[in-house]
Order: structure tokens, then C-alpha cells, then sequence
């Protein structure tokens, strides 16, 4: 049997003998787990991801941008924490931390710590996430401060700048790039599967 990794969000294309259907993953999944589970079929099933660019958005959230922002910082732990796995299984020993909380968001523009370019035509949200790590057998934990910087596009919103700050008591230093890259990449996941599954 041709099998593809699933990834969370992604439609499928689904072909089952002569039958052509799309589904969700979680549907694609059990036409996988069901093909190799039962008795002996004609034919097997193959499933194809369809692109993105190929598949219109939901738009499940339309203008109510506050509502998906809200949603997203419901779910921030869990996404993040997945993408800080796999860091740590790449590189090892790994001091990155896990997410704990996120407080609630700011959609007032903010001051940036940093000097960096703001994106045209990009909302701003400020986030406060509460984050800890292990040092021998203590527990640290310390707030983290993201910049994130959302356009809306017509395949729906898409994250296209991230800043991420820690304060050593007296000022802001700006996180490394590994560890934005994986908050990054947890949110596009994130925004991906959430308008993509209404």
C-alpha cells in the first residue's frame, strides 16, 4: 500500500477503487487504518494532500479576526510544544522550554523592542506566554513576550512576521532564531489546519 504522512489539517484525496472522494485527516487516516485492518480488497488505498493553493480557504472566521486570535492562543500550548519536540529529538542535549500558558492577547499596536521592518497591510497581536525548562531537578519557568504580525490573504490569515523577547530584569533580549522558527512554524500550522476545517 502507498502511504503518505498525514499532516494535521491537510484534505486528502482519497481513491478507493473506483471511488474518488476528498477528506479530512482524520478521515483519510481511517481509510488508512481500515484498508490495512480488514480482509483482503481489489484494489488499495492511495491518498494524495492537495495543495493548499489548490483548495479554497473556509474562511471560517471571516472578519472576526479578535475570535481567531482568541482561539489560537486556546490551543498555542499544544502546537508549540509539538514543534519544541522535534527540535529536541533533532538536537540533544536542547534547553528549549515548554509552554505552559498563554496570557490573554493584545491587539493594541505595541512599541518593538527591536528594529525591525513592520509588514504593510498586518495586524499586530501581543502575546505573554508563561514557559519552563529543566535545570537538573529545578524548575524554571519565565514569560516570554511575542510580536506576531497577520495579513489577510485570499486563501484566509497567515502569519508573516514573528518577534520574541525575555527580559533578564533589566531589558528585552530578542530570542534565538531556532526557537522563533519553531513558535513560527506552530502558529502557520495552526492557522493552516484552523481555516482550512470549519
Amino acid at each position: 500500500m502507498l502511504f503518505w504522512e498525514l499532516t494535521l489539517g491537510h484534505p486528502w484525496v482519497v481513491y478507493e477503487g473506483s471511488e474518488v472522494r476528498v477528506a479530512s485527516t482524520n478521515t483519510a487516516q481511517s481509510a488508512v487504518l481500515e484498508d490495512t485492518a480488514a480482509s483482503p480488497k481489489p484494489y488499495t488505498t492511495i491518498l494524495f494532500p492537495i495543495p493548499h493553493s489548490l483548495f479554497p480557504s473556509a474562511k471560517r472566521y471571516g472578519d472576526n479576526f479578535e475570535q481567531l486570535i482568541q482561539d489560537m492562543v486556546r490551543d498555542f500550548p499544544g502546537y508549540a510544544n509539538r514543534m519544541i519536540q522535534r527540535q529536541r529529538d533533532r538536537i540533544k542535549p536542547n534547553p528549549l522550554p515548554s509552554v505552559i500558558t498563554v496570557g490573554k492577547p493584545d491587539f493594541d499596536p505595541l512599541p518593538l523592542p527591536f528594529e525591525e521592518e513592520i509588514p504593510e497591510n498586518s495586524r499586530q497581536v501581543f502575546l505573554t506566554s508563561l514557559e519552563r525548562t529543566y535545570q537538573g531537578l529545578t524548575i524554571v519557568d519565565r514569560q516570554i513576550y511575542y510580536w506576531l504580525f497577520l495579513s489577510e490573504t485570499e486563501q484566509g490569515w497567515e502569519l508573516v512576521l514573528l518577534l520574541s523577547a525575555v527580559t533578564d530584569g533589566e531589558r528585552l533580549l530578542r530570542l534565538p532564531e531556532s526557537r522563533e522558527a519553531a513558535i513560527s512554524e506552530a502558529i502557520q500550522i495552526w492557522l493552516r489546519d484552523y481555516q482550512f476545517n470549519p
